[in-house]
């Protein structure tokens, strides 16, 4: 099936998720992702919805916020993601944060360092260097709920 066919699926389905997930164990079309945590949680097509996000964060002197910005995306629960870490010449303990992430999630959290350009900047140079199919931007100061991007894509697919 191609996205198009899900796309009208999920429509049929009027985004309510128990019903999203009770027509596909019927129809048995789709591997579901068996994970559901809690009832926020969405039931994935994986194996017809897989695409990957590149998620872009200017970093400037934001060492108090950064950890918990970096945490939120990694804790999305869309599993085929990058998260581009731009640091824009940030004078604080920023790097050494973003340095720490890059070695613990290696496939995962990328990082590019540039002189204070500004965050304009830092954004295009991030989509430059961007792999997915989709971006999404967040400021290094704020976080993503945990199923933000989930939520983000079921709208676009329905």
């Amino acid at each position: 099936m191609s996205n198009m066919d899900i796309k009208f699926f999920l429509g049929r389905c009027n985004k309510d998720i128990d019903n999203i997930k009770n027509e596909l164990d019927k129809l048995m079309l789709y591997k579901l992702e068996e994970k559901v945590i809690d009832k926020d949680e969405i039931w994935f097509v994986r194996e017809k919805l897989m695409v990957k996000i590149s998620i872009v964060v200017p970093v400037y002197n934001s060492e108090k916020f950064l950890e918990k910005c970096v945490d939120s995306l990694i804790n999305q629960t869309i599993e085929s993601k990058e998260i581009l870490l731009v640091n824009d010449g940030s004078t604080d303990g920023s790097q050494e944060i973003i340095d720490r992430y890059v070695s613990e999630y290696p496939g995962m959290i990328k990082c590019v360092k540039q002189e204070n350009s500004g965050q304009a900047v830092a954004r295009n140079v991030g989509i430059e260097n961007a792999s997915g199919e989709f971006i999404a931007f967040l400021d290094s100061d704020d976080y993503m709920e945990k199923n933000a991007i989930s939520l983000d894509f079921l709208r676009y697919f329905s």
